[in-house]
């Protein structure tokens, strides 16, 4: 675990409310349209997808704040639903994660443990960055889980 802040970014982002029960379906083909339109905009990421939770507890049910947001080069013309916003700063406390997706759940909670153990309050919001997507062989992914602590 290490603690760091990230610095403001400007991104091209979508937000719902969803749970994580729901969240899959809820979302479609969000990632893959912010991708599309920066690309008709003539707009570069300058990074990889951060995905956003706000008041996500780990209960399936329990509705939170999520926002899907690709890092940009600079600003362009908002969308309907995708907007440009600036990320702010987030202190955090981080791990990186390489592996499937599915074992996400076991990380949160390992990190959750260092938080305590290191005397930190979690500020009800985290993010994952995804450094490296491989949905034929999650073997190959790495994501950066970052917890905000106060």
């Amino acid at each position: 675990m290490e603690i760091k802040t990230s610095n403001k970014t400007l991104v091209f982002s979508y937000e719902t409310k969803t749970t994580l029960k729901n969240m899959m379906t809820a979302i479609g083909e969000k990632p893959n349209d912010l991708m599309a339109e920066l690309q008709k905009q003539g707009i570069n990421p300058a990074g990889s997808q951060i995905w956003t939770y706000e008041g996500c507890d780990g209960n399936p049910d329990a509705e939170f704040k999520l926002k899907i947001t690709v890092p940009a080069e600079k600003k362009g013309t908002d969308k309907g639903e995708m907007k440009f916003i600036e990320l702010p700063e987030f202190k955090f406390a981080g791990t990186t994660h390489n592996g499937p997706y599915s074992e996400f759940q076991g990380v949160y909670c390992k990190l959750m443990e260092d938080i305590a153990k290191a005397g930190l309050i979690p500020d009800g919001s985290s993010r994952e960055v995804y450094l490296n997507c491989d949905f034929e062989d999650q073997s190959k992914c790495i994501t950066e889980i970052q917890v905000g602590v106060k």
